[in-house]
């Protein structure tokens, strides 16, 4: 999902901002007749389209993900991982989710949240069933985790 955001999202909104910036720039030179007076209305149109554009960017992700759970391209694609236990200084245990392909523990609260729904999870490998999205963001079952 990082990934979508850092390198779809954002750069696909600030796309859409510079060509909102174009039009906006050669209507205001059409219509206004001092080229100085046009180019500081352009810019300043551009400054807040750019703020609205990253004010509204956690929405804008939100309804995308929304739809990329809705349309599915792939179905059952299984990973695996390596469910960990860790004690934290006040001696609560943490779940903690290893993915041995990308040698680092996953972060995503969804696949936890998914681990963690099918029961009491065991220390050791598990199988997970994900499909993916629209977008290409691959998003758990929450019934097909396998242990």
């Amino acid at each position: 999902m990082k990934h979508f955001e850092r390198h779809i999202l954002q750069p696909g909104l600030l796309g859409l901002c510079m060509l909102l910036f174009l039009i906006i720039a050669v209507l205001r030179i059409i219509n206004v007749k001092p080229l100085k007076d046009a180019l500081v209305g352009a810019f300043a149109s551009l400054i807040v389209l750019i703020i609205v554009a990253f004010i509204f960017e956690r929405l804008l992700l939100s309804g995308l993900l929304f739809i990329n759970r809705l349309i599915t391209t792939d179905r059952d694609i299984e990973k695996q991982y390596v469910v960990k236990f860790s004690d934290d200084s006040a001696g609560v245990k943490q779940m903690l989710i290893y993915d041995p392909v990308t040698d680092e523990y996953s972060g995503d609260e969804v696949l936890i949240r998914s681990i963690r729904l099918q029961g009491n999870p065991q220390k050791g490998p598990v199988a997970v069933l994900f499909d993916k999205g629209i977008f290409g963001i691959e998003h758990p079952h929450m019934i097909d985790v396998k242990q």
